[in-house]
């Protein structure tokens, strides 16, 4: 004989003891903001965590601030939300305050993180800072290449 569930609420999960994740967590994990890869980036860069996940953030700089911000995760769903949390946190900021952003950072924006899972959040600070220097590289390169030529 099947049993049929009345209609009733179950509790929710979410934020207890047993499911240690908060809403915003659960938005950036299934929902996650600024997904994708750029055609020509200003700056990019890759990294991978010991776990074998990756993380790959692409920046647009305009006027010395982040016009555009994406990423793309292979992992988990911790890695996912931190690469959407780290790429709001850093959408419109000028890049001296996007060097700033810190794992804690990422952390607060999820409204919290379990302790072994924190390492994702340093991930996706890592590769946006990587990026950073990556483009930063390419200027100062296509300034050397402007001087050499007498402009």
């Amino acid at each position: 004989m099947t049993k049929v569930l009345e209609n009733k609420r179950l509790p929710s999960l979410i934020g207890s003891e047993s499911f240690p994740y908060s809403d915003a967590f659960m938005r950036h994990a299934t929902r996650p903001e600024n997904v994708g890869r750029m055609e020509t980036p200003d700056g990019c860069a890759a990294l991978t965590e010991s776990s074998g996940y990756k993380m790959e953030i692409h920046l647009r700089i305009v006027n010395g601030r982040n016009e555009e911000c994406v990423f793309i995760a292979s992992g988990c769903l911790h890695t996912v939300a931190c690469g959407s949390a780290v790429t709001r946190l850093a959408k419109g900021r000028s890049l001296r305050n996007t060097m700033k952003l810190t794992a804690g950072d990422v952390i607060r924006e999820l409204d919290g993180l379990p302790p072994a899972y924190e390492r994702y959040a340093r991930l996706a600070v890592a590769t946006l800072r990587l990026a950073i220097r990556n483009y930063r590289k390419h200027q100062k390169e296509l300034w050397e290449y402007l001087h050499d030529l007498g402009h």
